[in-house]
């Protein structure tokens, strides 16, 4: 829309040029000269931005053809150039494609199963034996949620690029804004959550591969651990199933699992933490970084609207 008002104005510019000339003193040589000169300076203003160019190029075309010299022909002229603008941006309303967020939303989802995956495979290692390779190798994939963090902010960005170009935003009960904000604010809170698995998977790294000899999580706290870890998976799912970065309102289910898991999180804590020996450090760690991680998706939710 602002390149057709762009495109009216710079054609107008160059037809008062032209009828400057042309009505006054007529086509004359020095006259079509100055008139094309000072139509080049003036489309060279930021006003007209990629337009400008038209504003010498009307009034060389005004003054040629001698519609410069008839004031009833100028407007002819400017009435056509209207007409024209008017029937591209009815035909831009009527073609352009309904806005949608599909490239936003699936960018979301992605970065959402990444982490579901990160979650439940480290929960499936502490259930069995754990070993190096396997926990390097998830140190590995959490290390690039970074570069899924970024491609999920290039996809909204572009989503806003797209729907700033489409005419039709400017409809009634478009709620553009209001969703991608939505979509913003859960990468945001993966993004910061996707740290804390990082930091739980190196973690792990440093507990399995030999840095820490003498230390030992124990069996029960693994699978303690592990059982965390899948209920944090399970919550990931939902946020993907329940589609919850586009709704206008959290679902009642997740907000319920989120307060429930941050629940037994905090009870494990204190059952594991009674008497934890030279395995305190790294289990409070563990415990921290997971809260973290659930406390993230809580806050998304929270930014999100109240329950619905």
């Amino acid at each position: 829309m602002h390149q057709s008002w762009r495109y009216v104005a710079a054609v107008v510019a160059g037809a008062l040029f032209a009828g400057a000339g042309g009505l006054t003193v007529g086509l004359e040589i020095w006259s079509f000269a100055l008139a094309v000169s000072a139509a080049l300076v003036l489309g060279q203003f930021r006003f007209f931005g990629g337009q400008g160019k038209q504003v010498p190029v009307v009034a060389a075309f005004a003054l040629a053809n001698g519609s410069a010299e008839s004031a009833t022909a100028l407007g002819q002229l400017l009435l056509m150039v209207g007409l024209g603008a008017l029937s591209a941006l009815l035909t831009n309303f009527v073609m352009a494609p309904a806005i949608r967020f599909r490239d936003a939303e699936n960018a979301v989802l992605d970065f959402t199963d990444t982490m579901r995956d990160l979650a439940s495979g480290l929960a499936e290692e502490l259930r069995g034996e754990v070993s190096e390779s396997r926990i390097d190798y998830w140190t590995r994939r959490s290390e690039s949620l970074d570069s899924i963090a970024g491609s999920a902010w290039d996809a909204v960005e572009r989503q806003e690029n797209r729907v700033r170009l489409n005419p039709r935003r400017l409809l009634p009960r478009q709620q553009t804004p209001k969703r991608l904000s939505g979509y913003r604010t859960w990468i945001l809170a993966l993004e910061r959550a996707s740290r804390d698995v990082e930091s739980i998977t190196k973690g792990l790294q440093n507990l399995y591969g030999g840095h820490y000899d003498h230390i030992a999580l124990g069996g029960e706290f693994q699978h303690a651990y592990a059982d965390l870890l899948e209920e944090t998976a399970s919550i990931l799912q939902g946020i993907h199933d329940e589609q919850e970065p586009g709704r206008d309102t959290v679902s009642k289910q997740l907000a319920h699992r989120l307060d429930e898991a941050l629940a037994s999180v905090s009870e494990c804590r204190r059952r594991m933490m009674r008497d934890p020996g030279d395995e305190e450090p790294a289990r409070a760690a563990l415990f921290t970084d997971l809260s973290r991680l659930l406390g993230e998706l809580n806050r998304a939710r929270e930014h999100s609207g109240e329950s619905g």
